[in-house]
């Protein structure tokens, strides 16, 4: 394993023991949309410095007095509300719809450059 690598895997071990909002495992292997959403946190929690303290616990501690999500549940939200809960009140476009996994990565990307 690369140093890199045991880097990723450390802070993704203590992602996964601090939090629900994180799962371990190859985003190819979830079995479900619940599991891909965790996962791909992970795997895009794990790459930035800036998530390794004040890990929330549960959703509930992943939103702040003000409203505003947490760094930590802003992917895992927008997965749960594209993936697990279908995107309700997304309106329908016409033309070839998208691959919501595909577009949740491309998002997981984005969060990266901030």
């Amino acid at each position: 394993m690369s140093s890199l690598g045991a880097i990723h895997h450390s802070r993704e071990t203590k992602l996964v023991a601090a939090s629900e909002l994180f799962e371990i495992g190859e985003l190819a292997d979830a079995a479900d949309d619940e599991s891909f959403v965790r996962r791909l946190n992970t795997v895009t929690a794990r790459r930035r410095q800036d998530m390794q303290k004040n890990i929330p616990a549960r959703m509930a501690e992943a939103i702040k007095k003000n409203g505003a999500l947490t760094k930590h549940a802003e992917l895992f939200c927008f997965g749960q509300w594209l993936l697990v809960n279908g995107h309700p009140d997304m309106k329908k476009s016409r033309g070839q719809q998208l691959d919501p996994r595909k577009f949740l990565k491309c998002v997981a990307v984005l969060t990266l450059t901030n």
